[in-house]
């Protein structure tokens, strides 16, 4: 969880300084690092990010201990990352970076809140 409090507040500096890209980039890595951080507290881990975010949909989401918004939420940050890291000809205004950054923001919290006792069933 500390790599995910750290990637957002880099998200939120990012964005601060007018580098959308890079903030897209950080607020992505915040929510993956909080899903990550769960599915490890469930003793689960993959290797790439469609396997974190499947993980993630199947343990938190359709089990209910996640609203579904936040699944969709990884989703859709984690296509914002791809545009933002490699499509040459995307450009992200500042409403936009703002909302993704504000969506990893919320997964993060979420993840604050649920892993303590995620951890406390081990």
């Amino acid at each position: 969880m500390a790599r995910a409090e750290r990637a957002i507040e880099a998200a939120h500096l990012l964005c601060a300084s007018d580098q959308p890209e890079a903030a897209v980039n950080r607020a992505y890595y915040a929510a993956f690092y909080a899903a990550s951080a769960l599915l490890m507290a469930r003793d689960l881990e993959s290797s790439k990010h469609t396997g974190v975010m499947s993980l993630f949909d199947r343990e938190f989401v359709l089990a209910g201990l996640v609203d579904r918004k936040h699944g969709r939420a990884l989703h859709e940050l984690f296509r914002a990352r791809n545009q933002a890291d490699y499509a040459f000809f995307v450009e992200f205004d500042q409403a936009t970076v703002d909302a993704v950054t504000q969506r990893a923001s919320d997964l993060v919290e979420v993840a604050e809140r649920l892993l303590p006792s995620l951890l406390q069933d081990q």
